[in-house]
């Protein structure tokens, strides 16, 4: 029989947290990025990537958002205290947005145009 858990104990988040292996499950959810990227190699860095496949992307990021906003409210609370977890949490959710925007709100070209001017201005 196994041992109950202490719901008054300090601890009740790590144990739970550790039972469910959460830091192993955020970190697999991470290492999606590079499967990710591989596809977006494939089938979206083209000029006009098809519909389909964008449609496609867009589920997938979704998905994988959907993930991280239960990791990040798991992390959120004060007494979670794996730092590392918690900033793989906050990072892989910034890459998806990254993606999100890049891919399915792109600047247009006058924006784009608009920025090299001031960055790089003619002499």
């Amino acid at each position: 029989m196994t041992n109950p858990i202490e719901i008054e104990s300090d601890s009740l988040l790590r144990t739970l947290m550790d039972q469910m292996q959460f830091a192993k499950a955020v970190e697999q959810w991470s290492r999606c990025i590079n499967h990710l990227n591989r596809w977006e190699e494939t089938h979206l860095l083209a000029e006009n990537p098809p519909e389909e496949m964008l449609a496609r992307h867009k589920k997938i990021i979704d998905r994988l958002m959907f993930f991280g906003q239960m990791a990040a409210l798991l992390t959120s609370h004060p007494d979670f205290d794996d730092w590392k977890t918690a900033g793989m949490v906050f990072a892989t959710q910034q890459l998806l947005r990254d993606k999100l925007r890049m891919f399915h709100h792109p600047m247009s070209k006058q924006q784009a145009d608009r920025i090299l001017r001031e960055v790089f201005p003619e002499p």
